[in-house]
This record gives C-alpha cells, structure tokens and sequence, in this order.
C-alpha cells in the first residue's frame, strides 16, 4: 500500500527532480496568479460592466479559474504526474484533499490555530493601540467581496505549494526539509506581486511573512496529514487582516507594523507546538506513516 502522500509518475520533464520541478511550479504560479494585474483585467471588465461589485466578483471568478488551471493542467504536467483513469482521485489524495486518518484532531488543532490567530491579533492590536472591533466593515462599501477573494489564495496557494509542491518534495527528501523548502518557495512566490505594486518594500515584507506561515501551515499538513486546516487558516487570515476586523483602520502603518510582525512571528510558532501536541513531531508522524510497496 502506497504512503498517501505519494504521487503517482509519469514521463515528466521534472518527474524525477521534484526540486526542479517545484521552482518550475513557483515561478509558473509567479505569472499565472498576477494575470489578472498583467492584463489589467478589472479595469478591462469595468469599461463593460456597470457596478464595481459587479467586477470585483468576475475578477474573483477569473482568479479561480486561473488556479484551477494551474493546479489540474499545469502543474501535474510540470511535475509529471501520471494521468488516466481515476488520476484526479489519486492527485487530489496525494495532495491530502480530505479530512486525515483523525479527522477530530485535524478540526481541533484547526480550531485552536484560529483561536490562537485572533488572541494574537486582538492582544498585539490593544498592545500598540489599535484596537478596534468591526465586524460591520464586511457589510459596508462592498467588503463583503474579501470573503469570495479570499478563496482564491486559501484554495488554490495552499493546493499548490502544500499540496503538489510539499507531496512531491516529501518524496525525496525528509519531511522537515520538504516543509522548510516548500516555505521558502512559497515566500519567493510572493515575489510575483511586484505586478500588481510598486512598493519594494511592502512586496519584500510579504515575501518574509509568507515563508514564516508557510512553515507553520506546511507543518501542520504533514503531521495531520490534511491540507484543509491550511487552507482555512490562510483564508481566515487574509479574511481579518485584509478586512482589519480588529484593526482600527485609520491607524498609521508604523502603527500596525508591530502588530503584523507579532502575527508572522509568533503564529507559526504557536501552530508547530498546537500540531505536535495534538500529533507528534514530524519524525514521529513520518515513522508512523504506512510504508510504499
């Protein structure tokens, strides 16, 4: 019986070089998720289409489609992931789609990595004085549409590098290694936003951020062996901070920088220790793990 994690090869150009494939995958995902800044898509739907919710809900469906491309067409040929009869049930396996072999520890440790997430928030934002709880914003001036765009990354990023990316490193090197390198790509990833922002400075903090909660996402797919609980922690995430819930929005950046610092610091840490508690260390999960025949 094969690991779950184990992915199914095909006559792959990278097949055998799942690093290579992997940075393949990153700088392809660098270009296919920022379409829609390259090819000023809302502004092109906009001079179409009347109501500005009316674009931002086509530009979250475009966006959608794009990761669906990326994740089912090209990053299985990128990788060289066999195809055929049942391959998309095997692929989305092998990528830890589903709820784990303990589905109640995997809700728990889901629940308390959110709870910790809005303890550090609420306490850091009252630490440096901007606190403030707005539960009403998602209701006004349409921010209503960060919960369908906050999908798009908390779908079809977490798919993409703690899914195919993360699976295909495990199966050359250890489970930490795989975490720590899926991480960092998914931090340089982040470099792509350069297309939709001028701010090198922002784009570099964001760099940083993403590889410090891909680490602290990346081990908690491995030792639950589900890549849902990271996929809603990156959307709850992007959901309170892009919608500063408990963030007075009128604060300064230097304000605020403390407070997303704390976050990038401190949750990962806090994820690590509530997956190993609730399912041992990485070695433990890995000798545990059914062998491949």
């Amino acid at each position: 019986m094969a690991a779950p994690h184990q992915q199914e090869r095909g006559g792959g150009q990278f097949a055998d070089r799942p690093l290579l494939g992997s940075v393949m995958v990153t700088v392809v995902a660098a270009f296919v998720f920022p379409v829609t800044f390259i090819i000023d898509f809302k502004q092109r739907v906009g001079s179409s289409v009347d109501g500005s919710a009316t674009v931002r809900l086509i530009d979250v469906a475009f966006r959608m489609a794009l990761g669906a491309i990326l994740v089912f067409v090209l990053v299985p040929l990128i990788l060289g992931i066999r195809r055929g009869s049942g391959w998309m049930g095997r692929y989305l396996t092998a990528m830890r789609v589903g709820p784990g072999a303990q589905p109640r520890r995997v809700l728990g440790a889901t629940a308390l990595a959110s709870v910790a997430l809005v303890v550090l928030i609420v306490g850091l934002a009252a630490g440096s004085g901007v606190f403030n709880v707005d539960f009403g914003v998602l209701v006004r001036d349409e921010q209503w549409v960060i919960l369908f765009l906050a999908l798009v990354p908390g779908i079809w990023e977490e798919l993409t590098f703690r899914g195919a990316i993360l699976t295909s490193l495990q199966q050359r090197y250890t489970s930490r290694a795989a975490v720590l390198i899926s991480a960092t790509l998914f931090g340089l990833f982040h470099l792509g936003n350069f297309w939709g922002s001028d701010d090198t400075v922002a784009v570099i903090a964001g760099v940083v951020a993403a590889t410090f909660l891909g680490i602290g996402w990346g081990y908690l797919v491995v030792a639950s062996g589900s890549v849902l609980p990271a996929m809603f922690l990156h959307y709850i995430v992007d959901v309170l901070l892009d919608a500063e819930i408990f963030i007075d929005p009128l604060a300064s950046d230097d304000a605020v920088a403390p407070v997303l610092v704390g976050i990038v610091v401190l949750w990962p840490v806090l994820t690590i220790l509530i997956a190993r508690n609730r399912f041992g260390t990485l070695r433990t999960v890995e000798h545990s793990a059914p062998a491949a025949t």
